[in-house]
């Protein structure tokens, strides 16, 4: 009986904050970070510089940490929380960010742009085509020259579209856009939500710029 109770009090207690060892996520993509406690809130402290932390308040959660990184690497986040007036013992863990930086992106093949514009360009029936396009072209090179002020991948998107509707493109000329996404998609990735750093705005301009030069070039 006294051995059984001395086994007893000798294991150790439950963790009572327990954070995942290591997550994974991509360059410029949402990671998060969610924490098990019976406290009420967490607080969450980056060990290696890299990272970029949502603001707290505006999340759904206080046991959640929503980051973003620019580089590849690993980064250590450690946490810890308080449960009555004992706080808990910290954990740590290990983001992993995969993927390239904004200046790693693969150049577009202005051959190949050109190819598929002007397949484009040659299906259109409009007799102000020319025209349209090379207006299309001014556009893009015009926003392109322009800083953006977006924060997020979302709202630069949103900001273009923006943009082009102001332009009054006609629906003609709706292939041109729908390849222009795929090219700015590339650049920028598809989550919405992620950080659009200074780095990735630039590769997003140089690429529009290219766009805007190959449709100047079909037209010739």
């Amino acid at each position: 009986m006294f051995a059984l109770v001395a086994l007893l009090f000798a294991q150790a207690p439950a963790p009572a904050l327990t954070l995942p060892p290591s997550v994974q996520g991509g360059v410029g993509k949402i990671i998060v970070l969610s924490v098990e406690t019976q406290g009420k809130v967490v607080r969450f402290f980056p060990l290696d510089k890299g990272l970029d932390f949502a603001d707290s308040k505006l999340l759904a959660s206080p046991k959640i940490a929503i980051v973003t990184a620019s580089a590849p690497g690993k980064y250590r986040v450690m946490a810890y929380s308080a449960i009555g007036d004992q706080p808990t013992e910290p954990s740590i863990c290990v983001v992993e960010v995969a993927g390239s930086k904004p200046d790693d992106v693969k150049p577009v093949n202005p051959d190949d742009l050109q190819r598929d514009l002007r397949g484009i360009y040659d299906g259109v029936n409009e007799d102000a085509k020319l025209d349209k396009t090379l207006a299309l072209a001014s556009t893009l090179k015009a926003f392109a020259a322009t800083p953006s002020q977006a924060k997020t991948v979302g709202a630069y998107f949103l900001d273009l579209q923006g943009a082009l509707n102001q332009a009054a493109l006609p629906a003609s000329l709706k292939p041109f856009r729908e390849r222009l996404g795929k090219e700015i998609g590339g650049v920028l990735g598809s989550n919405i939500g992620s950080a659009l750093t200074p780095e990735l705005s630039a590769a997003a301009s140089a690429r529009l710029v290219a766009f805007a030069d190959a449709l100047i070039a079909i037209t010739q």
